[in-house]
């Protein structure tokens, strides 16, 4: 697996109203900066 197929897996157990939308923008944003992975997953 790649970190791509983490977030999507994470996704599908998301809470659709309360984490999904989150978990989203966190994997956007990694897409276009990978580096920041060790930033954003804590607060996600």
């Amino acid at each position: 697996m790649n970190i791509i197929d983490d977030f999507n897996e994470i996704m599908n157990y998301a809470h659709y109203r309360n984490w999904l939308p989150d978990w989203g923008v966190v994997k956007d944003i990694y897409q276009a900066f990978p580096e920041s992975y060790s930033v954003l997953t804590p607060f996600a």
